[in-house]
Order: structure tokens, then sequence, then C-alpha cells
């Protein structure tokens, strides 16, 4: 991996997740690829910096992608997180899928914790019908499905479509009902794709009723995300759709010719734990990623995280959480990966809490 794909990879995680990263084909292998490995900043409910390897192995219409993730920060192996994909290609509308998701335990052995078993079909009119059962482990040490989806995307006109999608959970008889409904719309219009997500729950008197709403406009700049507005709408005490999360992602350069991320999170809550007094909107978090060259062919990024504290909200936003990661070349080949992850102490100064130095081949 290239430092300038490492550090696009890195960033992407730091700021668009897991998905967006898998949506560049940065996390897949090429057609005659068998195997890759790096290390990246994942972000699931925490961003965590991971080591990451995949193989491939083709047998027949199937192909089978394993990914392990491991954590950086610790040898612990149940921190371990390996993925297994196999696709068999059915015929030319169909495509069968199975995920499978592991841990490790303190002996290093594997234990699956979710099968995600997936038919897709993609019909000439470029419908497209998807089928997905997740399953996790029961009480009696087997796997059984909890929950099935079953979604349509038919396309509404030139860069248009329209998404619906049933969930199903158990009942307390043990049969699956639908319980929640999604119908999302997306549409592109030059460089701006607009996505608007409506969730609906069954009420008290059987209805089926909005829950949630979300809305996404993403605009590109030179071919990458160049900002990003997420409006999230959840249910108020009076059960109305009120806006409670406003979030703008932005990509651009500072003066000096640093590639800059930001992300700024307006809410009407405090640190996810108490209302706003007025209910309304304020900034509430912003993580800041800056990449910069230094000399000697090495690249540094600094990510902050600010945040206003539940305690003196009045405060305004402070830097709860700064992490350094320099990006080296090794005289023999390869880099060397340094990260240093700075906190508050009990004083409210940031000091150094972890550091660790990794290093890895061409």
């Amino acid at each position: 991996m290239s430092k300038r794909l490492y550090l696009l990879v890195l960033i992407m995680f730091v700021l668009f997740g897991h998905a967006a990263a898998k949506a560049q084909g940065i996390d897949k292998l090429g057609e005659d690829e068998t195997k890759a490995s790096g290390a990246l900043r994942y972000k699931s409910k925490a961003i965590t910096n991971v080591e990451w390897s995949t193989e491939k192995v083709k047998e027949g219409n199937s192909e089978t992608v394993t990914r392990v993730l491991q954590s950086i920060a610790g040898k612990d192996k149940r921190s371990l997180i390996q993925e297994e994909e196999t696709t068999t290609k059915v015929d030319s509308e169909t495509t069968r899928v199975t995920r499978k998701t592991s841990n490790f335990d303190s002996r290093g052995s594997t234990r699956v914790i979710e099968v995600v078993e997936e038919e897709k079909r993609i019909l000439p009119n470029g419908e497209e019908h998807v089928e997905r059962s997740i399953s996790t482990p029961d009480s009696r040490g087997g796997l059984s499905v909890y929950r099935q989806e079953v979604s349509a995307r038919i396309p509404a006109g030139e860069n248009e479509a329209m998404t619906s999608k049933s969930v199903y959970l158990r009942n307390s008889s043990g049969k699956f009902e639908e319980k929640e409904r999604v119908y999302q719309s997306e549409r592109t219009l030059g460089d701006t794709t607009e996505m608007e997500e409506t969730t609906e729950e069954v009420d008290v008197n059987g209805r089926w009723t909005p829950s949630a709403k979300r809305t996404v406009a993403t605009t590109l700049k030179d071919g990458n995300p160049g900002r990003e507005e997420e409006k999230v709408y959840r249910e108020d005490s009076r059960g109305r759709l009120t806006l409670s999360e406003h979030v703008i992602s932005t990509f651009g350069q500072d003066d000096e010719g640093n590639e800059r991320w930001t992300v700024e999170t307006h809410s009407n809550t405090i640190a996810g734990t108490r209302r706003t007094p007025s209910g309304k909107l304020q900034l509430d978090r912003r993580v800041t990623v800056v990449s910069k060259k230094l000399p000697g062919n090495a690249e540094q990024t600094i990510q902050e995280v600010e945040q206003r504290s539940p305690a003196n909200p009045k405060a305004g936003l402070e830097v709860v959480e700064r992490t350094i990661t320099t990006s080296r070349p090794l005289s023999g080949g390869g880099r060397e990966l340094k990260i240093e992850v700075q906190g508050r102490d009990g004083s409210g100064r940031l000091k150094t809490i972890m550091t660790q130095t990794k290093t890895f081949s061409n």
C-alpha cells in the first residue's frame, strides 16, 4: 500500500466510516490479487487504529474473501475480528453472499458471532431485489436467525432510485413479524447526491407511523467528498418528528496547502447526556483532521476532538482528545507508523496517554 493511499484510507475511515471506504473499493482486492494488508483508522462505535489483512480464494462460481482486523493499541486477542465473505454467482441475475463475522477467545480460537446470508437479483430493467437473514448464537450454542430483511431498489428516472425495505423480527411466539419499514429515495444532480430515508413502526393503535427520518446531501469536489450534510429527525415528547441532529462534514485545504477534514455535529443534547436548555440545536462536537507533508518524504495527520462538557456547557467546545499519526519511510523499504494519543488528565490538561510504533512492508 502506497503512503498516499494509506493516508487516504486513514482519513476516509475517520470521517466517513467503514461503509464509505468500502464504497471506494479500498478494502477490496483487485481481480488478480489474492492477498493484501495494511493499517487504517476504523470507525464503528468508536474510532480505533487497526491492522488489516485480506485473502481471496476462488473455486468454481464461488469466491471467498477473508478479512482480519486487529487493534494496534494492545495485544489482547479478544480485540481481533475476522470477516469471511463468500460470493456465489447463481445465474446472470442472481448472486448469493454469505458474510461470517468471528471474534477470537483468549486461546486464539475463533467463535462466530454473526452470519448474514443474502440473495440479490438484478433484473434487466435495473431493479435490485434483496432477501437477507441475520443469525447470531443462541442459548444452545448454535446459530439462529433473529432478523430478516426484504428490500427492493427500483430506478425512478435518470439518476434517481427508490428503495423500500421491510424488517421482520421474532415475536413472543417465535414467529417472524414485520416490525419496521424503511423508505429511501436517492437522486444525483451534477456533483451532488441527495438521499432521504424515513423509518416507520407500528404505533399502539396498530398503524404504521414515521418514527425517524434522515436526509443526506453529499457534494463531490474533484471526485472526492467535498461536503456532506446529514439531518436526523427523531420523535419528540409529543410524538412529532423534529430535527435533533445536524452533521456537516467538509474537506478542503488550509492556507499552508495542508488537506483538512472537519466534521461538526449540531445537536439538541450535550455530549449525548442531557438536553440543551432551549431544546434548539447547538454546536456540540467538532472533529478536525489535518494532513501535512514533512521533510524526508514523511507524512503526518493530526486529529483533534472538541466537545462541550455536560457539567459546564456554557464554556463551549474544548479539546478532549488529540491523535498524532506520523508515517516515515524506512531505509530498508517499507514505512514506520507512530501513533500518539493525548487525552485530558484530572486537571483538565492534555497529556500523552498512549504511544505506539508499528512497521509495515511495501
